[in-house]
């Protein structure tokens, strides 16, 4: 096994070294020793908030997932629950209805959208993906092989599926379909490690794998140092950029991961518009904070975005359309609040 992650490392290294001007590199201590605080008086942004309107029938217990449309606020609430929103937050329709029967979902782990076709599709965590029209019209159901899956269509309408590492032997992390369910790509897997209770590594519920920002997508697989892009016109997948973490975990060996996890330095999420590139690090502790890079001029800043009364209650972009992140403010007597953030500048 050491024999394996050492030539792995390897060959990672020579890779480096043959693309290291190809695509840009970042110093985690650096970025967290040298970025300069910032609040909401310092920095030049859009920020909306939607209050998504509270009724009996779109009661809502926790957001799990959520996409915006050009129209409409989709979310999918942990009771579970797939609700349609207007754009405002007033509230429209529940689709689908719980059950086992045709149109019927389970146990719903994700949604996400084709806008061209006008289709939302539920992923549930027993390998189905059914799909409805915008209107909550039941068009069929397809099967797919992992349970914990995040989706998400590209420009020509085929399905990325970004494997969530579970058991330490997953030969994939992305697998690419077309719309008759057809294999396009695969890429490989090289998180591997030797599962046990503490190895969950790649599975959280709240952080996304693959966002859409412009015609490509960005993927960035869980506590691993490195960004990629997809581009549907190549169908490759390629570093866009990375990491150093010398406080980071092994890449190639999770297997006790939880039990060291508050004594390493992880990056957690990733966000990015054409401005910024917005890193969720967190430090040693389980301390997560949200730092920009510029990406004209390379500067860093600890954003710290008040978006409530309650002042612990910090902006962390949960989801992302395109140059808006998106984040939620939960209510005592009504249903959750959106965020919307555009950051513009930081003066």
């Amino acid at each position: 096994m050491r024999k394996i992650v050492f030539i792995l490392t390897l060959l990672l290294i020579v890779y480096s070294c043959k693309n290291e001007n190809s695509f840009s590199g970042y110093s985690i201590e650096s970025l967290i020793s040298t970025a300069k605080e910032i609040t909401n008086e310092g920095v030049n942004a859009e920020i909306k908030h939607i209050q998504l309107e509270t009724s009996e029938k779109s009661l809502i217990a926790d957001i799990m997932d959520l996409v915006i449309t050009d129209d409409y606020i989709f979310i999918l609430s942990s009771t579970p629950k797939v609700l349609q929103f207007t754009r405002e937050g007033k509230f429209i329709k529940q689709i689908s209805m719980l059950g086992n029967g045709p149109g019927e979902h389970l146990k719903v782990s994700s949604i996400f959208v084709n806008e061209r076709r006008r289709s939302i599709y539920m992923s549930e965590l027993f390998g189905r993906i059914l799909e409805f029209d915008f209107n909550g019209t039941y068009k069929g159901m397809r099967k797919v092989g992992d349970s914990m899956s995040k989706f998400i269509c590209d420009a020509d309408d085929n399905l990325l599926e970004s494997i969530q590492v579970i058991s330490g032997n997953e030969p994939v992390k992305i697998y690419v379909t077309n719309i008759e369910g057809d294999t396009l790509a695969r890429f490989e897997n090289h998180v591997k490690y030797e599962f046990t209770q503490s190895s969950i590594a790649t599975s959280y519920a709240d952080y996304k794998s693959m966002f859409q920002l412009g015609d490509q997508i960005v993927y960035h697989q869980l506590s691993t140092d490195t960004v990629f892009t997809y581009d549907h016109r190549t169908g490759k997948l390629e570093p866009r950029y990375w990491f150093h973490n010398p406080n980071g975990p092994d890449v190639y060996d999770f297997t006790h991961f939880m039990e060291r996890a508050k004594e390493l330095t992880l990056i957690y999420d990733i966000a990015e518009d054409n401005n910024f590139i917005y890193a969720t690090i967190i430090t040693k502790g389980w301390k997560k904070n949200l730092y920009l890079i510029d990406k004209t001029n390379g500067k860093y800043y600890l954003l710290k975005l008040k978006i409530d009364d309650n002042p612990e209650k910090l902006f962390f972009p949960k989801w992302q359309q395109d140059q808006y992140l998106i984040d939620f403010v939960n209510k005592q007597d009504t249903n959750p609040e959106l965020v919307i953030v555009k950051v513009i500048g930081v003066p």
